[in-house]
């Protein structure tokens, strides 16, 4: 057989493989698809039911009430700062001079109401010309016994407490326990005392001192007896 031969039998056989196939196609298209070949599917009520009453799967966000004053204004708050992405830089820096100025009316306040100024429960504030500063000059030998027994002399028994308590942090300042400074309160005078017991005494002493001095109460010679003996005591600890 030539050559030539060769590639018409050829020819002829890929030109029949390509009628079979065509035919066999059709075939299959001709073929309609039976109505069982898919069916849909439905989820039981009883089974969505279940899922419906569980509270982690339900999506929808409800919004809490806030009854209280306090609440809508911080729940405003919140909304103002997260519920929108297009604020503007103005909008930004006012929000942040309001909140400054808030901030600074509160701090105002809470110093006005430390120092006796203002009452916020109806008691007799004091003028600031009545507030007395806590220092007195103890530079005299005779200073401390001298002031003391003028202020009993006219049953000043207030002032009596402030010698006696400005007087023992002088003294704690001289043994070395704490470092007195007029920018100090008495909570940080506390917390340089190392010694347990004693850093418990000074508080007390601190505690009468305070509410003596600014609690705005009548002090009668028998509770200033009471609170004498304590100071005395806390004396007498630190010359041991």
């Amino acid at each position: 057989m030539s050559r030539s031969s060769k590639y018409t039998l050829l020819l002829r056989l890929w030109m029949l493989c390509l009628l079979c196939a065509a035919g066999q196609g059709a075939a299959f298209a001709a073929e309609p698809v039976p109505d069982t070949a898919y069916r849909l599917r439905t989820v039981p009520a009883e089974y969505l039911e279940t899922y419906r009453a569980d509270p982690y799967y339900r999506y929808t966000e409800t919004r809490q009430r806030y009854d209280g004053w306090w609440e809508r204004w911080i729940d405003r708050l919140l909304r103002k700062l997260f519920s929108s992405s297009n604020r503007t830089a103005a909008d930004l820096l006012d929000f942040c001079l309001k909140l400054a100025a808030v901030v600074l009316l509160l701090i105002a306040l809470y110093l006005l109401v430390k120092n006796g100024v203002v009452s916020p429960f109806g008691r007799k504030a004091r003028k600031l010309g009545e507030i007395q500063p806590e220092s007195i000059d103890f530079s005299d030998a005779d200073a401390y016994p001298r002031l003391l027994g003028e202020a009993l002399a006219q049953n000043d028994y207030i002032q009596a407490v402030r010698i006696r308590f400005l007087y023992l942090l002088k003294q704690m300042d001289e043994r070395g326990i704490i470092r007195q400074d007029h920018r100090k309160t008495n909570a940080d005078y506390g917390a340089e005392i190392r010694r347990k017991e004693l850093r418990r005494d000074f508080r007390e002493l601190a505690w009468y001192f305070e509410c003596v001095c600014y609690g705005d109460f009548r002090v009668e010679p028998e509770t200033y007896r009471y609170i004498e003996q304590g100071f005395n005591r806390f004396q007498e600890v630190l010359k041991g």
